[in-house]
């Protein structure tokens, strides 16, 4: 399972706030508007998509505290992050982690 967001203003943060309730601790995408439509309507197969993605990442989202850190930050714990891959940070509604920016 992915959780797949659009770029709209604070998307992830509430896929984020809405898998942290419900128990889930999924990879985050932050994708574009074309390929969210396509991945919507299955011309993609979302597992491939998100492998991809995520294998170009070099960002995770600590769930705890909803902060955006680079994977090689010195303040992220494991146990507390979810990988991500983000196309616009600002627009993520998160965090971002001050030895990041």
């Amino acid at each position: 399972m992915f959780g797949i967001c659009s770029q709209k203003q604070g998307d992830v943060h509430s896929c984020v706030i809405h898998m942290k309730q419900r128990g889930h601790r999924y990879p985050v995408l932050q994708v574009s508007d074309k390929d969210y439509n396509e991945l919507r309507f299955e011309k993609h197969s979302v597992a491939d998509f998100a492998t991809q993605k995520l294998a170009t990442s070099t960002m995770v989202v600590n769930i705890e505290t909803n902060t955006i850190h680079h994977l090689s930050c010195p303040r992220t714990e494991p146990s507390d992050t979810i990988p991500c891959f983000i196309l616009d940070i600002a627009k993520t509604g998160l965090n971002i982690c001050e030895c990041c920016r």
